[in-house]
Parts: C-alpha cells; sequence; structure tokens
C-alpha cells in the first residue's frame, strides 16, 4: 500500500524535532561541563624529590569529589559550602604516593608564604590529629548548631577548584583552596589559631615528605641521624628538651618508639 506524504512529511518533521532536542541537550550539557577553570600551578613532590607540575586543564581531567565542609570559629560557621575538587590522596598518588614514613606539606606562595603539615594517616584516613609547626590540636566537628562532637567518620582532605554548583573559588581563596569535607558538618578550628587554619587560600605546591629528612634535601643521610641523636640525648638530659620535629608520635617525648621510627624512615628512604 502507498503511504500518504503526509504522513512521510510528518515523520521527518518528528525526526528533526527529536534530533534538534537531542543536540540542544548535548549542547547545554556540554557547555556546564567544559567550564575552563583559571589559570593555575599546582607542583606535586615526591619525598625523593621528582616533581610534577599541573596546569588547570590538568587538574581538571582528574577524577573530581564534592562534599560539604567548613570552619567553626568565633562561634559562627565560615566558608560552610558544598565544595568540588581533587582530593589530596590523588594529588600525592602521582608523585607515588604517601606511607607511614612520610607527611604531606601543603604550601601556599601567594602574597605571603604559608604551609601545613599533615600525617600519611590524616590524608589518607581522614583521622582527627594535625601538626602545626609541632604543635598537636584535636580536629572535631561541629554541626550547625555548634555542637561539637568526636569525628567518627573520615575527613576528605581535596584542593577545591569550584562549588558544586559550578561556581569557581573566589580569588580570595583560589585557584585552589585546601578544604576539609565529610558527612559530620563544619572543623572547629581551636580559639590558638587564627585564619581558618588549617585551611589553606591559594595553594601551589603539595610537597612529601620523609619525616626523617630533617634538612629537607630529599633524602634521609647521616646528617638526619646526628640530628636525631642530638635531639635523643636533649629530650632524655636532666633538663629535658624536646624537639617535636623527632617526637614522632607526638607523646612529649623522645624515646624508644621514636628511635623505631627514625630507624623505618631511613630504611624506607634508602631503598631503591
Amino acid at each position: 500500500m502507498k503511504r500518504d506524504s503526509r504522513e512521510k512529511t510528518f515523520t521527518l518533521s518528528s525526526l528533526m524535532i527529536a534530533l534538534t532536542i537531542a543536540l540542544l541537550m548535548t549542547l547545554s550539557f556540554t557547555s556546564v561541563n567544559a567550564q575552563t577553570l583559571p589559570a593555575m600551578s599546582l607542583t606535586v613532590t615526591s619525598p625523593n624529590g621528582t616533581s610534577q607540575t599541573l596546569d588547570n586543564a590538568t587538574i581538571g581531567n582528574l577524577s573530581s569529589y564534592s562534599g560539604y565542609g567548613g570552619f567553626w570559629k568565633n562561634g559562627a560557621p565560615n566558608s560552610y559550602a558544598n565544595y568540588t575538587g581533587v582530593p589530596l590522596t590523588t594529588l600525592c598518588n602521582l608523585v607515588g604516593g604517601v606511607n607511614p614514613n612520610t607527611f604531606v606539606d601543603v604550601i601556599s606562595t601567594v602574597g605571603s608564604y604559608y604551609d601545613f603539615n599533615f600525617s600519611c594517616t590524616q590524608v589518607v584516613n581522614g583521622i582527627i590529629n594535625a601538626t602545626s609547626s609541632g604543635d598537636d590540636y584535636p580536629l572535631t566537628t561541629a554541626n550547625l548548631l555548634d555542637v561539637q562532637v568526636n569525628q567518627t567518620q573520615p575527613i576528605t582532605m581535596m584542593l577545591a577548584y569550584e562549588f558544586a554548583n559550578g561556581t569557581l573559588i573566589p580569588s580570595s581563596h583560589g585557584p585552589l583552596y585546601l578544604t576539609f569535607v565529610g558527612p559530620e558538618g563544619l572543623l572547629v578550628v581551636p580559639t590558638s589559631l587564627s585564619g581558618g587554619k588549617p585551611w589553606v587560600s591559594s595553594v601551589t605546591n603539595v610537597s612529601i615528605w620523609w619525616i626523617g629528612d630533617f634538612y629537607c634535601n630529599h633524602t634521609v643521610d647521616y646528617d638526619d641521624i646526628v640530628y636525631f641523636v642530638q635531639a635523643y640525648i636533649a629530650a632524655n638530659s636532666a633538663t629535658p628538651t624536646v624537639n617535636p620535629r623527632c617526637d614522632f608520635n607526638c607523646d612529649g617525648q623522645i624515646n624508644y618508639n621514636d628511635i623505631i621510627a627514625f630507624v623505618d624512615c631511613y630504611i624506607a628512604a634508602n631503598t631503591p
């Protein structure tokens, strides 16, 4: 039976409309997800000194993560939002990753130099102790009712480049902003710290160091052994003075446990 020409015209028109709608949906999806990140440069360095420098295109192509975070300070929430960025573990894995003999230094060189150190456990598992200049303090969380709670679930540390709705991190904190996101609310910032630490604005470097590399030359060698021995003697003298850099388990002493930690680090740093 011969098909009516009107039916053919209707079929073609319907097909054209469907294709047009599909194309518009594709274009709309592409324009949202292809947002160009601002110019940025992030250098990630391994404990042995090898490094990679990442630009906005490279960072934008890494697997992203989104989550809510903020910090509680002076009785009020600050910077609480849903952030999107690259987890710190993802960046560290580009240069071999972290291990128990290393720590991670997150650095900003925009304006004045600023850095903050995190242990392997903190970076990988989100455990609640952090170190700043050798002084430990607890990282607890609080909900929006200002009820402080002990953290029971991991915090994800990441360099955020945008909010989850696609808005870029403002230049006052970006283009890369060290954020702490998780399911339990806000990070409590101790009153002894200022500026919302340990959130770091305008991050430019992520460096992984051996915990026993006291001279920061990407190895653990004879000079570091001498440094540790001197610190051990000073900490166990009649008038003890504890060098926090050698107190690896942060118990206020330099003892047998720290010796074991240093030896483990020395072996790891000198094993091909």
